[in-house]
């Protein structure tokens, strides 16, 4: 049953109680998850769910970098992430639950935007898991793609009641789209890590180093 979070005390109970079995029942059993997920009863959970998982997604993305798997910024650049990464989750989530309310309204389900909010911040379970994923070049963003859209699926069909074979069908297909996408940013990406390091050769020392007035003069 949903609890209401009206505390701290509300709020750190479910961090170390509801959160793990959230994310267990999420990654191993989506269709028992989604299956008994209730519909309805409020925005605090999930809303506050989006907010955990999207600082366990920053620490995780802070750790990779640090093992040269990632970008590592400035030390004000990590702590900044922290700070406003739940803001721009939330925000987006919100945004991300409107486009697919409009997807499950047209693939004929009648539940409300609550119900879909919750299908897309539960969804947030395998975010950590996918940053892992994404490690491995082009793959790895492809494989993290299929799994939530596979997710997706398993909502259409257990909460929003959708034909399996409709869901697969619209689900498939916002997977090409994105994984095109996807594929091309990366190619983009690596191009320019690749001209950056050339030119770095060629000054002789990193960009970051090169002066105002040194850079002008070529």
């Amino acid at each position: 049953m949903t609890k209401k979070i009206r505390s701290i005390q509300d709020l750190k109970d479910f961090i170390t109680g509801r959160v793990p079995v959230i994310v267990r029942q999420v990654i191993t059993d989506p269709s028992a998850f989604y299956g008994n997920m209730e519909t309805s009863g409020g925005f605090e959970e999930p809303v506050a769910f989006v907010a955990v998982m999207s600082v366990a997604l920053v620490v995780i993305n802070l750790i990779l970098a640090l093992l040269g798997l990632g970008y590592a910024g400035p030390a004000s650049a990590a702590l900044i992430s922290i700070l406003i990464g739940p803001v721009v989750a939330l925000l987006m989530s919100f945004a991300a639950a409107a486009i697919f309310f409009i997807i499950w309204r047209l693939m004929g389900s009648v539940q409300s935007f609550e119900t879909a909010y919750r299908c897309i911040a539960y969804a947030g379970s395998i975010a950590p898991l996918t940053a892992i994923l994404g490690i491995i070049p082009y793959l790895g963003s492809i494989a993290g793609l299929a799994w939530t859209c596979y997710i997706f699926v398993t909502a259409s069909t257990e909460v929003h009641r959708c034909p399996r074979q409709k869901a697969v069908l619209v689900f498939a297909i916002i997977f090409v789209i994105l994984a095109l996408l996807s594929v091309g940013s990366q190619r983009t990406a690596r191009k320019f890590e690749r001209e950056m390091k050339f030119l770095e050769r060629e000054a002789g020392k990193p960009m970051s180093y090169i002066a105002p007035d040194e850079a002008r003069n070529g």
